[in-house]
């Protein structure tokens, strides 16, 4: 009996190899902007998009596998409701700080990425690599590529780490108007293990720019210990 049940077993795994390849797959390419996202201290990083994009496969699998069970089912009527259904995900990770909102880039992550899950889960593995590839740079490197590409508008990245974040902003944007600084984007960052937080800015400066003297102003403000411009 547990001869017949082992091979039973063995038999349905076979028959299942390729779903666990999906899964495995959808796995991999969702952890690879979920790296990305977990480096910079995002809400939503590695294990959600792992998660998310495994989730979006899983659903593509079944979909399709009840289209095969019932021939007059339509297999893109489940697979759809995933791009309509992550739209609370994304809303979970888009955050407002007085005017700035934080957390675009995010919850489009996790958009793209279930696309990319149902992109595996129909077996479609060039259009999931590239679009995988295309996502990971466009988080990664185009950041600073703006910067490079419109240097005229002499456009830096600030980050700033400090111990608490009470009145924090405030003076970091007074600090900045004195030295003719003006913010274009923010991003506030909780480092939960060392217990500060970090403030990430992308700033227009003038040409004339004294950053020794932005420096001194910046690391005067209490309670912060980093400061960091390029």
């Amino acid at each position: 009996m547990d001869i017949t049940c082992a091979a039973l077993i063995l038999v349905e795994i076979t028959k299942h190899l390729s779903d666990l390849l999906v899964l495995v797959v959808a796995a991999v390419l969702g952890g690879i902007i979920g790296f990305e996202r977990e480096r910079h201290d995002q809400p939503a990083g590695l294990r959600t998009h792992i998660i998310l994009c495994v989730g979006s496969a899983l659903i593509t699998l079944v979909s399709l596998e009840v289209a095969e069970l019932y021939k007059n089912a339509d297999p893109s009527r489940i697979a759809a409701q995933i791009v309509s259904g992550i739209g609370f995900l994304g809303a979970g990770a888009i955050l407002k700080y007085g005017t700035t909102v934080r957390g675009l880039t995010t919850a489009t992550s996790l958009w793209t990425v279930a696309g990319i899950g149902m992109a595996v889960g129909f077996q479609l593995w060039i259009p999931a690599v590239i679009a995988t590839i295309l996502v990971y740079i466009a988080i990664a490197y185009l950041r600073k590529l703006e910067g490079r590409i419109f240097i005229g508008h002499a456009f830096k990245s600030i980050t700033i780490t400090a111990q608490d974040a009470r009145g924090l902003i405030p003076r970091v944007d007074g600090a900045l108007e004195e030295s003719g600084v003006s913010i274009s984007k923010l991003e506030l960052s909780n480092l939960l293990l060392e217990k500060k937080i970090q403030l990430h800015l992308y700033v227009k400066t003038p040409k004339d720019l004294d950053v020794s003297k932005l420096h001194a102003a910046i690391t005067r403000i209490e309670g912060v210990t980093e400061f960091e411009i390029s």
